[in-house]
């Protein structure tokens, strides 16, 4: 679990996967700088391209491509 906080929050808590991700690591869209974070989604890493995802608030979890939304941010993990 993340914890309290929105996406901005949690991707400050965490180190940018620059090697290869792995599944589980979380894959943020937005926009993240050195100066600023600016996100609005995050997904769980499942391999090959794929992620779990809830695309809105309320809605059922599901697999989908990470290529579903355009501003991929980039792969973290704890």
């Amino acid at each position: 679990m993340l914890g309290p906080g929105s996406t901005n929050d949690h991707v400050r808590r965490m180190r940018r996967v620059d090697a290869a991700p792995v599944p589980g690591d979380l894959i943020f869209f937005g926009r993240i700088t050195k100066k600023s974070v600016k996100t609005h989604h995050v997904g769980i890493y499942l391999g090959q391209g794929r992620m779990m995802n809830a695309p809105e608030t309320g809605a059922v979890v599901r697999i989908d491509d990470i290529a579903r939304l355009k501003d991929f941010a980039g792969f973290y993990r704890f």
